[in-house]
């Protein structure tokens, strides 16, 4: 069968199953906008849909599934596709379907959390090859996700927007590590989480009367730093996994499952770290488990496999690859080699890859990340400063060899391979790959087996025999604000405008003096 899934909302995107095959299009890297919400923007349908007719010409759909309440009035809103027939999804279940049919498990306990869907805030599930996805209960009313957005607003360090506070929960994770919780606010922030099932705007309205409870001046943006940043930061954290094992451990206690982990607040690294660390049985966090993974979900929840799906290298290749010859020579594919990859990565060079199928879900996992040596200490600030151009004390994470993930790492047996946990670095590496500890001596590790990613696991090969550590700095081939690249261009826009030394595109070496010659950006627009 020919399936079509489709989410509408933040983190839009379609989904397509063609012969058990999956290939997901997640349209802020199509539009360039962050977070893209198709209902909230001026693309119209049928523009998405040309899309979908440009890269699957030919093509028809036995079924078209939505997230949304109901089939009902499907066929008209979405009729421009051909589609036979149309099914509605719900949305924390396809959450829980994506996470669960991405595991090895053959049975599991589901929860799926974050800041709200068409059934619900916080669900949990049982789920089974046999008989699919199952609700255990009928949810619990609370809204972790967007009272955990809302608590960013008042930090100056975090430069938040109020009116979009999808961007600050990260944000807000990774500044908890400079501050501890203080005893005295944790009731307060306690009862902010719980007051309300409202989402993020409600919530931003009731900050001053927080701050009135706690001694903070939390009337607006920017209002809160230093210390007292940090500490509310790491209070609002510790709150958050307080109550959220409140609700979880009973369950997975009574059902003794493996749990899968899902929804917008299953990116919270530090909380599926203690979970793992808290209960006896494997925790599972899929590469999507955010909005971006509904789409695919939605296919999912209605038509599950019979098998463990592998979708992290399902994304879109390179949408205009057909610009390398512009600027590429056979002296450039030389210079790709892995070997000669390593060696610039050891000089201290910074490698932006975009190498086949973009990686699904949020967090780049080699095929679009930039790639430095951990071991400069002045890494993190370059990348900050003159890459990223994001705040200074947001960390990055490593990319180490699965096999190798114990001798750098103090990490459990848990599948490390989406940047879903954050292991404490081993005392004695840290002094040696600094730039990818944090500032509570953790690392949001990603691993990698040569099965997963042949490239990547080579270069990491090479680059120990270099250095005498397999480990690289992996973040996303991006700036601030801007979604993970999709074309040539936005590379060589990179190349040109950031500290960014070279690219492999494809399987061709770029250097950015290449780029800012004259007569390349002339050939090639950027």
């Amino acid at each position: 069968m020919n399936i079509i899934g489709i989410h509408s909302k933040h983190d839009s995107g379609i989904a397509i199953q063609i012969d058990n095959r999956y290939q997901v299009i997640e349209l802020e890297r199509i539009y360039r906008q962050r977070y893209f919400n198709l209902q909230r923007s001026d693309i119209p349908k049928a523009e998405v849909v040309e899309l979908v007719r440009r890269l699957y010409p030919g093509v028809d759909f036995d079924f078209g599934i939505v997230v949304a309440r109901r089939a009902r009035g499907l066929e008209k809103e979405w009729g421009e596709l051909s589609v036979a027939r149309w099914k509605a999804a719900a949305h924390h279940r396809a959450h829980a379907a994506v996470a669960f049919y991405q595991s090895s498990f053959d049975r599991a306990l589901v929860i799926s959390y974050d800041g709200g869907g068409n059934d619900g805030w916080f669900r949990t599930f049982i789920a089974s090859r046999k008989d699919g996805v199952q609700y255990l209960d009928d949810g619990i009313r609370i809204n972790l996700g967007s009272a955990y957005g809302a608590l960013a607003v008042p930090i100056q360090e975090i430069h938040t927007n109020a009116s979009n506070t999808l961007p600050n929960a990260g944000k807000l994770m990774g500044l908890a590590a400079y501050g501890a919780p203080r005893a005295e606010w944790r009731q307060a922030i306690r009862e902010f989480y719980i007051r309300t099932l409202d989402h993020s705007g409600r919530r931003i309205r009731q900050l001053p009367t927080l701050g009135a409870a706690i001694g903070l001046d939390l009337s607006g943006p920017d209002t809160i730093s230093g210390q007292d940043a940090y500490d509310f930061a790491a209070t609002g954290q510790a709150v958050f996994e307080e109550i959220f094992f409140e609700h979880a451990l009973p369950t997975i206690a009574k059902y003794k499952l493996p749990v899968c982990l899902s929804g917008g607040c299953a990116l919270n690294v530090i909380t599926n770290e203690k979970l793992a660390r808290t209960i006896d049985y494997p925790v599972f966090v899929p590469p999507n488990p955010n909005d971006c993974g509904l789409p695919l979900g939605a296919i999912l929840q209605h038509f599950p496999p019979q098998y463990p799906i592998q979708i992290t290298y399902a994304g879109v290749p390179l949408l205009d690859a057909g610009k390398l010859d512009d600027v590429c020579t056979e002296d450039d594919i030389q210079g790709a080699r892995i070997e000669n990859v390593a060696r610039l990565l050891a000089l201290g060079n910074i490698v932006g890859v975009a190498r086949g199928n973009s990686e699904h879900g949020p967090r780049a996992l080699g095929n679009r990340s930039l790639l430095c040596d951990p071991g400069n200490p002045q890494m993190k600030d370059r990348l900050n400063v003159k890459v990223k151009f994001r705040e200074s004390f947001r960390p990055y994470a490593p990319v180490v060899r699965r096999c190798d993930a114990a001798k750098y790492f103090d990490c459990l047996d848990y599948d490390m391979s989406y940047m879903s946990f954050n292991p404490t670095v081993r005392p004695e590496w840290r002094h040696r790959i600094p730039a990818i500890v944090h500032a509570d001596q953790t690392a949001r590790v990603q691993t990698v087996t040569r099965e997963q990613n042949r490239w990547l696991f080579d270069l990491l090969t090479a680059f120990e025999v270099l250095t005498g550590y397999g480990v690289l700095l992996n973040t996303s081939f991006n700036t601030k604000g801007k979604p993970i690249l999709s074309t040539v261009a936005e590379v060589l826009e990179n190349l040109a405008m950031t500290d960014i030394d070279y690219a492999i595109v494809e399987d061709r070496l770029i250097s950015s003096s290449k780029v800012r010659d004259r007569n390349v950006a002339s050939r090639v627009p950027i």
